[in-house]
């Protein structure tokens, strides 16, 4: 799956935010569209990879449930968990090792 970026201005956004999906021979194209005054390039962007994410997850495997599903990339998993190999812990033990 290609995801391809490309600015294009229309003018002002009918909707705050809309995305557009159309099938085509060789796949399937898209559009967004969204209000620049709400949002920025960098956080369609962003949107954009998430939705990405969620769309490979199903593809690798169609019958995970949607509570299973990735959202966030790797590289967004390894900065939310600033670099450190998180294991379960019983609460009191965390809160103990940060004190």
């Amino acid at each position: 799956m290609q995801l391809d970026f490309q600015a294009i201005h229309n003018g002002t956004a009918k909707f705050d935010l809309l995305l557009q999906l159309a099938e085509v021979p060789n796949g399937v194209m898209g559009c967004v569209e969204y209000n620049s005054d709400l949002f920025d390039a960098d956080t369609i962007e962003r949107l954009m990879g998430h939705f990405h994410t969620v769309l490979t997850g199903i593809i690798a495997n169609p019958d995970q449930s949607i509570s299973h599903l990735p959202l966030l990339t790797l590289t967004e998993q390894q900065a939310l968990l600033g670099g450190h190999d998180l294991q379960a812990a019983p609460l009191p033990a965390c809160f103990t090792s940060t004190v």
